[in-house]
């Protein structure tokens, strides 16, 4: 797929409306098509397209019911969906409004009403992406704040759930941060928290469901899906000792270096076991700790197991 374009996902049993829906939108779009219901909401899932045209009636499952499972998977149940239908009774175009639908458009079409329904869509997509960016980035160290955060784990965790793979965290906490303030002074400590959120957002970068947070002051976290416990641990050392060696110049004399270490502590279950991410989050914290009370620059990891009935 094309990043540099906005992802279509067409469900329409005719294949005749779907290649005449591509006709349209290819020369300016990245466009997915499926011709039944099921095979849609896989492709949603699996490419989680911008916008999604569906056809209302279709056999096996119709429009409604489509539209209905996409609203229930957190991967997709914010993807706008305009419906394309050949029904033209106001309480079908009332029905999938009230449902949520962000637009409905009657067959027969015609190429300026697509290529003007659907470019208003994406620029409603565009702005809203960028107010969620907003609110979702840490204002000082330019990654995610804790509400990314939440967004993300709410999302990767229900990928987990229904694909039944290892799920590890990281909580990693600056060593003695207050020193360092009282020592190099709170715009030093600003300098230290910038450098060291890209370090651990640059470690992750490697897949793109690897993700790295600030948690809060001077903690951070990092969720690594898919990822069993022993590769956990292997990424949680690279950075320690990237942390380690890196040196930060001071803000008033280039020459002087200042640096840092971090402890981390590392979870690692299966979803199911647990049932909430909350539980993995709580055990990486407690490692944390554990990792701290050893003398910190140093990780404490452990599996979370099956929960007791």
């Amino acid at each position: 797929m094309n990043n540099n374009k906005y992802a279509i996902l067409i469900i329409d049993d005719s294949r005749l409306n779907i290649l005449a829906l591509s006709k349209i939108l290819s020369a300016d779009y990245s466009l997915f098509a499926a011709k039944s219901g099921a095979e849609g909401i896989a492709i949603a899932t699996k490419n989680r397209p911008d916008l999604v045209l569906l056809d209302l009636m279709m056999p096996e499952m119709d429009g409604y019911e489509v539209f209905r499972r996409l609203q229930l998977n957190p991967e997709t149940r914010d993807i706008p969906v305009i419906f394309v239908t050949s029904s033209p009774e106001q309480d079908n175009e009332e029905a999938a409004l009230l449902m949520g639908a962000a637009d409905y458009i009657i067959k027969p079409f015609s190429e300026g009403v697509i290529k003007a329904r659907v470019r208003t869509q994406l620029k409603i997509i565009g702005a809203m992406r960028e107010i969620s960016r907003l609110t979702t980035i840490d204002g000082l160290t330019g990654i995610a704040n804790r509400r990314g955060l939440n967004e993300r784990l709410e999302l990767e965790w229900a990928r987990g759930l229904r694909e039944c793979q290892p799920f590890s965290v990281l909580i990693l906490d600056i060593d003695d941060f207050k020193l360092y303030n009282d020592t190099y002074g709170h715009q030093q400590g600003d300098l230290l928290l910038m450098t060291l959120a890209q370090i651990f957002a640059v470690s992750v970068t490697h897949r793109k469901t690897d993700f790295a947070a600030r948690y809060g002051g001077e903690e951070f976290c990092v969720i690594l899906p898919n990822t069993e416990l022993i590769p956990a641990k292997m990424i949680a050392e690279r950075i320690r000792l990237r942390v380690e060696a890196t040196q930060v110049p001071s803000i008033t004399d280039s020459l002087t270096l200042t640096g840092a270490t971090v402890s981390i502590g590392v979870a690692c279950t299966i979803p199911g076991n647990v049932e909430t991410f909350d539980e993995v989050i709580l055990e990486a914290d407690k490692n944390l700790y554990t990792a701290k009370k050893a003398g910190k620059n140093c990780i404490r990891a452990s599996f979370v197991e099956k929960l007791n009935n």
